[in-house]
């Protein structure tokens, strides 16, 4: 992989080139931007005023009624010729099953309402509807969430959606709009019954290395590479009937990412993210990997390429539960979607019984050491495919270690960093790797070092500090956060901080008491922007007016990387040089030798390191 030319490059003046489409010939409304189609009665405008839902035709027509039963015999047909596969059938089946859902408008106006709480957690609710200038131009057009939500409990009141699923994928792109890893809800009719896929992974390739790259077909391109095809691979000029550049901007805009490259980027075939396996999104969301999975691309995806030969196929819905004696919508409902009456009362004990005994746990004496510990790796790992053999690699391959080989490049290291580690008990494993490969590479006589983050979704926020002070060791991580301030932040705050403040700050204490220690809403954790400890709650918050709409934030809080009790935020590690008895060392590589490489998709930790 690191030895090739990188055949992705180029996406930036490729978007930037193409010209808007007449969305309407994929039955898509929109006004002056793009809006992927979305299986909805819902038409979202994204325009300068933010979003407004309006009443519009349901693009499918109307569900059969018995679209359930034959996904379920289907299903049971599946299962009977393939026992160890996850049972798939035609989209349009399992589409209309979904959409032949029953819909509960009074459970439906207590979830919209029971979601607000939550929503006061979100620091940019304001600037997703006023946000800069430029980012409006060039990344994602504003809209009014809070007040899109509040349009969507006035439909729900109103009896406006047809089905539990029209409801559940209006709530779903309401908080997808935002282009926020950090900012997603999943109704169970969205990401718990059926996901959507093509069998049409793609790859984004310029055939000389220089010229704009073009889309083609996964399987031609690895064919003609391997030797085995008797063909020269042909771009793909339309999807679907729309020119194919088009059509794939449109779709990208169902991905977590806000830059419109890192979402075009996102659509294709990676060997960065089927590296992560699960962890990552696939082989693009084109064919339905990451967010992908989860928007209806159509019953069939028609390829047409440029020698002018044409693909037709079959898009399928994989069936996450079991559809065994499902009969009907009724059925999917009352078997996975429902809540008995007795469930909300086990809720309120296990609350209770959780409170008592955590009271108790905080009373007691136990001094039993609570330093987390690495859990042992799957047994059997591979190396990620389409990388050369490593020096060092991660079991689950969130890093691994390389040297370039050929003339002008023995002297270059690269180390990738898929991941941060999103996963418990690979935090030790992950920066055991970073600590062996830069030995390595310095005792292999490397003084040039690419770091690749392509395909990193974030993960562990203090392994990127880590990382960070393994190569800069002599600079303190400066890294600062603020909270949105609101009632139950500061009430949170302030109970967490008088329960701590009897117990010592050690990590001789039993669990309970390390997880109240430990948290952020212990005024006693983390520093202030001096790099100084707050003295009271009070002084940790001292709300600030800012943003858009003067809302109220916290003053400016940093990582304390020299806590005694990392161990508890970082998965069982301290930050090298800055505790358990370790001091820094030397720059393993000049500043000016040091490159990071990506391909858009750096999110969460990614971006703080």
């Amino acid at each position: 992989m690191y030895a090739r030319a990188v055949l992705t490059a180029g996406f930036a003046s490729l978007a930037a080139a193409a010209p808007q489409v007449n969305l309407s010939r994929v039955g898509i409304t929109a006004t002056s931007v793009y809006v992927p189609p979305i299986p909805t009665t819902q038409t979202f405008y994204r325009g300068t005023g933010g979003v407004t839902i309006t009443p519009g035709p349901y693009p499918t027509g109307s569900p059969t009624t018995d679209a359930c039963a034959k996904v379920a015999e289907l299903s049971a047909s599946f299962v009977a010729a393939s026992p160890s596969a996850a049972p798939s059938v035609p989209a349009k089946v399992g589409f209309d099953c979904l959409n032949s859902i029953p819909f509960n408008q009074t459970a439906a106006e207590d979830l919209v309402d029971s979601l607000l709480p939550y929503i006061d957690w979100q620091t940019t609710s304001s600037y997703l509807g006023q946000p800069p200038e430029e980012y409006a131009e060039k990344v994602q057009a504003p809209y009014d969430f809070l007040q899109t939500l509040a349009e969507i409990r006035a439909n729900v009141s109103a009896g406006y959606y047809k089905s539990e699923y029209e409801f559940g994928w209006t709530l779903y792109r309401l908080f997808q709009l935002s282009h926020d890893g950090h900012l997603v809800y999943f109704p169970d009719t969205v990401n718990g019954l059926i996901s959507f896929g093509r069998t049409t992974p793609l790859v984004s390739v310029s055939p000389d290395g220089k010229s704009a790259p073009r889309p083609y077909l996964y399987a031609d391109v690895l064919a003609s590479q391997l030797g085995n095809g008797s063909f020269t691979p042909s771009a793909i000029v339309e999807i679907d009937g729309v020119e194919a550049t088009d059509y794939l901007e449109v779709w990208s805009q169902f991905g977590s990412l806000q830059d419109p490259d890192a979402l075009y980027n996102n659509l294709f075939y990676n060997p960065a993210q089927i590296a992560l396996g699960s962890s990552g999104t696939g082989t693009g969301t084109f064919s339905g990997g990451g967010r992908g999975r989860w928007p209806y691309p159509g019953p069939t995806t028609t390829l047409t390429f440029e020698n002018g030969t044409v693909l037709e196929t079959e898009n399928y819905a994989r069936l996450l539960v079991s559809f065994a004696g499902i009969r009907n919508g009724a059925d999917i409902y009352n078997t996975y979607l429902s809540v008995p009456p007795e469930a909300f009362d086990r809720v309120f004990e296990l609350a209770l019984s959780n409170a008592a005994s955590a009271t108790t746990t905080l009373a007691g004496n136990s001094t039993t050491s609570a330093t987390p510990t690495a859990t042992s790796a799957p047994a059997t790992t591979v190396p990620a495919p389409g990388y050369p053999s490593p020096v060092v690699r991660q079991p689950l391959n969130f890093n691994s270690g390389y040297f370039l080989e050929g003339e002008g490049y023995d002297d270059v290291a690269v180390l990738a960093v898929n991941s941060f580690v999103g996963v418990a008990g690979q935090q030790v494993s992950f920066k055991d790797v970073n600590t062996r490969f830069i030995a390595a590479a310095k005792a292999a006589g490397k003084k040039k070092l690419i770091i690749d983050v392509s395909a990193n979704a974030g993960g562990t926020v203090l392994l990127g500090y880590d990382l960070f002070a393994q190569l800069f060791p002599n600079i303190l991580p400066y890294g600062t956060n603020r909270f949105r301030f609101h009632e139950a932040y500061d009430l949170l705050g302030e109970q967490t901080s008088e329960l701590a403040a009897p117990f010592e700050r050690t990590l001789d204490q039993n669990q309970t008491v390390l997880d109240l220690l430990s948290t952020t809403f212990n005024y006693r954790t983390d520093v202030d922007a001096n790099y100084e400890n707050f003295e009271s709650w009070d002084d940790k918050t001292s709300p600030q007016a800012r943003g858009p709409l003067a809302d109220n934030f916290t003053s400016i809080i940093r990582w304390n990387v020299s806590d005694i009790l990392t161990p508890e935020t970082s998965g069982g590690v301290y930050i090298t040089g800055y505790g358990n008895g370790s001091t820094p060392g030397e720059q393993p590589f000049a500043t000016e030798d040091i490159i990071v490489v990506y391909d858009g998709y750096c999110a969460s930790t990614c971006t703080i390191f």
